[in-house]
């Protein structure tokens, strides 16, 4: 029995990986929702461990709760596309807005124009 098949068959087909990650998945779209971002990248770690002990093959349930981990990756990246789309456009009224206080900017005299009238 090869590695993947033991893996398979001690843990009714990948039944506690998949679980495990799709609880990550629910903790990474919570940590989305209320913007903290920050917390990703520990998170991410846990996720690849998680995916690292899947089995090669799945039991029907394993598969089911995999599925429903896809799911919830597609509502996270969906609410991390238009969090980028938000921040690109703050970003834009920032760069407007320096665009603009730079125009209330005194203008200055180069010091080699100063020191040329005093001469």
């Amino acid at each position: 029995m090869s590695a993947a098949s033991a893996n398979t068959a001690s843990d009714g087909g990948g039944v506690a990986a998949a679980r495990r990650l799709l609880e990550v998945a629910h903790e990474e779209l919570e940590i989305v929702r209320d913007g903290d971002v920050q917390q990703l990248h520990e998170l991410h770690q846990r996720r690849d461990d998680a995916l690292a002990s899947l089995p090669s093959t799945f039991s029907p349930a394993a598969r089911e709760l995999l599925e429903q981990a896809v799911s919830v990756q597609e509502e996270v990246s969906e609410l991390l596309t238009h969090s980028m789309g938000v921040l690109h456009g703050e970003l834009g009224l920032v760069a407007r807005g320096r665009r603009l206080a730079r125009g209330y900017a005194p203008v200055r005299t180069p010091v080699r124009a100063l020191l040329d009238r005093s001469a």
